[in-house]
């Protein structure tokens, strides 16, 4: 299982990614932290585009709905979008 920090809607948060699903937990300031669990089965797309300033743009599409999350580093970004598409075969 391998953590990415991500920022999502100006929120930090981390993505875990494992051979059946992807974990999505966003940070909140009060109360319990808002946590999803993607499973692989259900991602249709994932789009890695890479920026200029260093943070890069990660989109990962699940049926109706499309996550999007900034991560500082190219090769984070690299990484887990090769996991995740990895996951998916």
């Amino acid at each position: 299982m391998t953590k990415y920090k991500i920022r999502e809607e100006g929120i930090n948060g981390y993505i875990e990614v494992t051979s059946g699903a992807v974990v999505r937990t966003i940070n909140r300031f009060l109360g319990k932290n808002d946590q999803n669990i993607i499973p692989i089965g259900q991602i249709t797309k994932v789009e890695h585009d890479r920026k200029r300033l260093g943070t890069d743009v990660v989109k990962l599409h699940v049926s109706d709905k499309i996550y999007e999350w900034k991560i500082k580093h190219s090769s984070k970004a690299e990484l887990m979008v090769r996991e995740i598409t990895e996951n998916m075969k």
